[in-house]
């Protein structure tokens, strides 16, 4: 009995052997199959692609490209942007300013017909300063006369007003307005200025003359009071009662001394001294 259970023990590992056999060539398999792909297909692989060092050339190249590209575009840009010839022009002519070097204008003479006993005349500049510059040059030049009209010029003492141009040139025009009133048994003088940048139109006064810098006003105000000495006065700076007139070489400062006088005095200060202390090319 011990026998036939032995026999069909050993038969039946037999059997287990033979049937498991087909499986054990499974794993073997998936391991041939699981193996990393040949070296020649990753060379292969490799050629199609592009090393970091090639990467970062083309990279550059590419960028390089991309720069020249925006250098080409910004050239259109600035020809896009460039103004033609009446955006120019419509530019100049919104401006009232004038350069120097296209200034070249003549004064002229008017009558004065406003008043019926004031007679005499005022100055005009002509077109060489610009048409808008012209407009507001003669507006100044024309109501700077009404300076010399105290009080009601109906009840006055008849008067002749007699323009002098004390300086003309492409930076500025300064004119003094003497105006000589009648009295009954005497006359006497009554001066009026007016000082004009031409290039800006701007008038130029006692109060605006100067830069606006603290050394700039000390040491011009350092060469007037020497020069207000010279003329026999003491002022510490220029007042702002005081008249002012321009001429090529020198600023003129006058006052009268007193009411009953019927001269002024004047500070003459050399301009070469004071340039670089004004606000204005004179």
């Amino acid at each position: 009995m011990k026998n036939i259970r032995l026999f069909a023990l050993v038969s039946l590992l037999v059997l287990l052997m033979a049937g498991c056999t087909p499986k054990v060539s499974s794993p073997v398999n998936d391991e041939t199959d699981n193996t990393p792909p040949p070296i020649t297909d990753n060379n292969d692989n490799a050629s199609d692609q592009n090393t970091p060092s090639e990467n970062d050339a083309n990279a550059e190249s590419n960028g390089n490209n991309s720069d020249t590209g925006d250098m080409n575009n910004t050239d259109n840009d600035s020809n896009d942007n460039t103004p033609n010839d009446s955006d120019q022009s419509e530019s100049q002519s919104s401006d009232h300013s004038t350069p120097a070097s296209d200034i070249s204008y003549d004064v002229n003479v008017a009558d004065i017909n406003d008043y019926d006993n004031i007679t005499g005349s005022y100055l005009m500049v002509d077109e060489g300063v610009g048409k808008l510059p012209q407009q507001y040059i003669n507006d100044i030049l024309k109501s700077s006369i009404d300076n010399l009209i105290v009080g009601d010029a109906k009840n006055m003492n008849p008067m002749t007003i007699h323009p002098v141009v004390m300086t003309k040139n492409n930076s500025v025009l300064s004119v003094l307005y003497e105006g000589t009133i009648q009295a009954e048994n005497s006359e006497y003088q009554i001066w009026s200025p007016v000082n004009i940048d031409i290039q800006t139109t701007d008038q130029i006064t006692v109060s605006n003359l100067v830069k606006s810098d603290l050394k700039d006003q000390e040491a011009f105000n350092t060469i007037f009071s020497q020069k207000a000495l010279e003329s026999g006065y003491e002022f510490d700076s220029p007042q702002e009662w005081m008249g002012m007139y321009i001429e090529d070489d020198a600023i003129v400062y006058f006052f009268n001394e007193n009411d009953l006088s019927d001269s002024y005095v004047l500070i003459t200060v050399p301009i070469d001294s004071i340039q670089d202390y004004l606000n204005y090319k004179l």
